[in-house]
């Protein structure tokens, strides 16, 4: 062979070698959603590691602590138990206390919260309800209370209760501090510093007492937006239904704890389950303390650490059978609306949100519902990005839950990452070929990036950008559909602009109504395949 035929073949050569995806990116791809309905299996050696070391923190926790006196724990996958573990007393306020076990019944305080989250979504989903929609509308005797400096009375929605946005103080009725500021007497609200409410003493302190700040500015964590929410619930129910009220406890039995099979939770202390209810060593009256359905959307709920795992499966993959809500839904529930000033937490609709990181630099969210009463503090939490969940239930004194599962977080996350990466290798990663078309994909970050892009013999990253540099490839549907973030590349991208340009340049152009950056896997007769439906094309690995 000549040397000009040597020069020929290295140029063709050249025109389809991969470039590397970039080691810290400006903007890292997401992840699609592998975990969702397949997490990594308990067996898994690095799984298996990581609840070894959970387990003996738990133990070591609670021998050194005694002020603790139980923990129920628990991490949770789409498709079941990863980790269990309880230690400590049954009824520690009695001489033989007997041991916890996920069955106990723990008073949940403001778990209930996340419950009555979801039955607020499922009446939207039956079009009994909008989230914009005004108290007002389901309680007619409903009026709001004013501005802070005796302002307007602006009508309060649904979405700002559950955001916590509406401005209405956190406890009403509220205790009287008739000693302040010489003694702390009467700081807290019902059912300790104030008896607890009936429905319309709820609603006469609502419209009587100024709002603690304007709506849609701070959030104001508020007790009482979840009393009203469940009012809202009940009333909403009742005229879908063309029925008389049957109270918040009766729905949420019929509408969310029967069909999950939670079949041990419920809001009262009755003869059949007072033997399993954990009884805590501090103000061990609050166990039996009936909230009544004006509070217990807000804080009344009891549920075992078994009992809380059957809500995880339907909260990561809304194709779980029985799943009580759409995917459409979750995607709407697990976003932020305020962002704290400390780069660290955020506030949901219910939730509290901390930013983390996993092993590759990226930011992840956890998505929790902290609990907490005199005896009780619990933390539910969700990280939807890896498909987990890590429960933590507690009585005694005080036990930083919130801490406990950043524990489970540091031990369990880079466990996850490393089989992500491995999953994504295997299943897209590599050299995808047809004709003169060849498309090389590789795994970076944690992401997937388009390394070489030749279709009908045409470079096409070099056409767009100027140069070979790699192209994160974003999920947008599923783990089988994607988005080829044309004109985009990590060479190009701005250090302050961080992920803006990638969102700008997603739906670069269509052919024949087909989006050119679309790309598709799919597997046929046994084998991977990756599609560019624009082109008709179908290339192997």
């Amino acid at each position: 062979m000549t040397f000009l035929s040597l020069l020929l073949v290295a140029l063709l050569t050249l025109r389809t070698v991969a470039d590397a995806p970039p080691t810290k990116p400006v903007c890292s791809p997401p992840s699609p959603p592998l975990f969702a309905a397949n997490p990594p299996a308990v067996s898994d050696s690095r799984i298996a590691s990581a609840s070894s070391q959970f387990r003996d923190f738990l133990q070591q926790a609670l021998n050194n602590d005694t002020s603790v006196d139980s923990y129920a724990v628990a991490v949770v996958s789409s498709t079941g138990t990863i980790l269990e573990a309880t230690f400590g007393k049954l009824k520690a306020n009695e001489t033989n206390p007997g041991q916890v076990t996920r069955d106990s019944l723990y008073r949940v305080a403001s778990l209930s919260k996340l419950f009555a989250t979801v039955e607020v979504l499922q009446l939207r989903q039956k079009n009994a309800l909008s989230l914009d929609d005004t108290v007002d509308k389901f309680l007619p005797s409903f009026v709001p209370s004013r501005l802070p400096g005796g302002g307007a009375r602006e009508p309060i929605s649904i979405r700002q209760l559950l955001a916590h946005l509406s401005g209405l103080g956190r406890d009403l009725p509220p205790g009287n501090m008739t000693d302040w500021p010489h003694s702390l007497a009467g700081l807290l609200g019902p059912g300790v510093s104030s008896p607890i409410p009936t429905e319309a003493q709820l609603l006469q302190s609502i419209s009587s007492i100024e709002r603690a700040v304007d709506p849609w500015s701070l959030p104001i964590y508020s007790n009482t937006g979840y009393d009203v929410v469940g009012l809202v619930v009940d009333a909403a129910d009742a005229k879908l239904r063309g029925v008389a009220r049957s109270g918040y406890s009766a729905v949420m039995q019929r509408d969310v704890f029967t069909p999950l099979g939670m079949t041990a939770t419920g809001f009262k202390v009755t003869s059949q389950n007072a033997a399993k209810v954990v009884v805590s060593s501090v103000v061990p009256a609050e166990a039996d303390t009936d909230y009544t359905d004006v509070l217990n959307a807000a804080i009344g709920q009891l549920s075992s650490l078994a009992d809380l795992q059957k809500v995880v499966p339907m909260l990561l993959n809304a194709a779980t059978k029985g799943a009580l809500l759409t995917a459409s839904t979750l995607r709407e529930w697990f976003r932020p609306v305020h962002l704290w000033q400390d780069h660290a937490t955020e506030v949901g609709l219910l939730w509290e949100i901390a930013r983390r990181q996993d092993s590759f630099g990226r930011t992840y969210r956890t998505y929790e519902k902290l609990g907490v009463l005199n005896s009780y503090h619990h933390v539910f939490t969700l990280n939807p990005s890896s498909g987990y969940s890590v429960i933590v239930l507690t009585s005694g004194a005080f036990a930083n839950t919130h801490d406990i599962a950043q524990k489970a977080y540091s031990l369990y996350q880079p466990a996850f990452d490393a089989i992500l990466t491995e999953q994504l290798t295997s299943k897209y990663a590599g050299t995808w070929k047809s004709g003169n078309s060849t498309v090389s994909i590789a795994v970076g970050s944690g992401g997937l990036w388009v390394t070489g892009l030749v279709l009908d013999g045409e470079d096409v990253l070099k056409v767009v950008q100027g140069s070979d540099s790699a192209v994160a490839l974003w999920p947008a549907s599923g783990t089988e559909i994607y988005r080829c973030v044309l004109s985009c590349s990590e060479r190009k991208a701005n250090d302050a602009l961080k992920c803006i340009p990638n969102w700008l340049s997603v739906d670069f152009g269509h052919k024949n109504g087909i989006s050119v950056d679309l790309l598709t896997f799919a597997t046929q007769n046994g084998a991977r395949v990756l599609q560019v439906p624009a082109l008709g094309l179908t290339l192997s690995r």
